[in-house]
């Protein structure tokens, strides 16, 4: 019996331990995602008209973290009686990008623009199949003396999930 000689194995797994100070793997976002937004509604505007999207079809590209693509299909749905298509009139590009958000420490989805009159531009999580946040809809630029902006329209929350 030998004493006083640790086994090779033990002393290469020192270091083995879980290190999740770090950003972890991007997530994949390639392929085809069924989107959805609820409770859209004005700012400031509590009891008002309320809308929601359903069927709507993200087909994203990614290359890194910037994401590109297009979407098709949908319906917007509002406690008015009144109802639209989504994907309209020639607009049907998507672009984004995800970028290290070392508060959840994990990734986070910002800037996910669905190019529309008024762009609908999105952040949130990703987790495995699914995806979702918050969603803001922005009228035209406009600019007076304390510069040039975009006046938030309506806002809600959205998920997409990955098409099987």
């Amino acid at each position: 019996m030998r004493r006083g000689i640790i086994p090779f194995g033990v002393i290469l797994c020192i270091g083995c331990a879980d290190d999740s100070t770090g950003p972890a793997r991007m997530p994949d976002l390639n392929g085809q995602w069924t989107y959805s937004a609820t409770n859209v509604r004005a700012p400031g505007d509590p009891g008002g008209v309320t809308c929601n999207v359903s069927g709507l079809t993200l087909s994203i590209t990614q290359a890194g973290d910037l994401l590109s693509g297009t979407y098709s299909g949908g319906t917007v749905r509002c406690s008015d009686g009144t109802s639209f298509p989504v994907a309209r009139d020639g607009y049907s590009t998507l672009t984004g990008s995800l970028v290290w958000d070392s508060e959840w420490d994990d990734f986070a989805l910002v800037g996910l623009i669905l190019d529309q009159p008024y762009d609908w531009g999105h952040q949130g999580t990703v987790s495995g199949s699914s995806m979702g946040g918050r969603m803001s809809i922005y009228g035209p630029e406009f600019c007076d003396e304390w510069g040039c902006r975009e006046e938030l329209l309506a806002s809600g929350d959205w998920m997409a999930t990955r098409v099987k």
